[in-house]
């Protein structure tokens, strides 16, 4: 499990949350089809939450740099898991 905070002016204006895992489907979100099923291990992002006073400004891009720096991949790498997986 992998748990980023992101921090400012000594509070926590934003987290994210991922695993790595190996089995993922890739989905197309305007024909509602899903594509090969790859066994990369690549980072499943679960959860991201940002402070409402900090959206549009730049938290949420920072959070995902944070993880794929931590896990050495590019953010098109990046999965997103639904919230019952």
């Amino acid at each position: 499990m992998r748990a980023h905070l992101l921090k400012a002016n000594g509070c926590v204006i934003g987290y994210l949350t991922a695993h790595d895992a190996n089995r993922h489907r890739r989905w197309d979100l305007i024909d509602s089809s899903s594509g090969d099923q790859g066994d990369t291990l690549r980072p499943r992002g679960i959860l991201i939450w940002v402070a409402d006073v900090y959206r549009h400004r730049g938290a949420g891009a920072a959070l995902m740099q944070a993880l794929v720096d931590d896990f050495g991949c590019h953010v098109a790498d990046v999965y997103w898991s639904t919230p019952d997986q």
